[in-house]
């Protein structure tokens, strides 16, 4: 992110939009810390800097994660399952 400035607030929906699993969140931010950008995630309603925000931070993104990852595990059940019945059908 070399556009964000000292100073800068960077403002996200969702903190899931940081990144794709929690390590890349935690990173990311942490990063825009370094360089002196806040940053405010509207859906979770905290600034993401501040000490409770930094706990909640680490728990929503492993959750966020854990998500995705339960879509994914859908996802390529459904398609099994629809490979397994063109088989049948075919």
């Amino acid at each position: 992110m070399s556009y964000v400035r000292e100073g800068d607030i960077l403002v996200v929906y969702a903190i899931d939009r940081l990144g794709r699993d929690t390590i890349d969140v935690l990173n990311t931010v942490e990063s825009l810390h370094a360089k002196g950008v806040s940053v405010i995630s509207i859906r979770e309603g905290f600034e993401l800097g501040a000490p409770i925000g930094k706990t909640m931070l680490t728990m929503l993104a492993a959750i966020a994660e854990l998500e995705l990852c339960s879509i994914k595990a859908k996802q390529m059940a459904g398609i099994a399952r629809k490979e397994r019945w063109l088989a049948v059908w075919s």
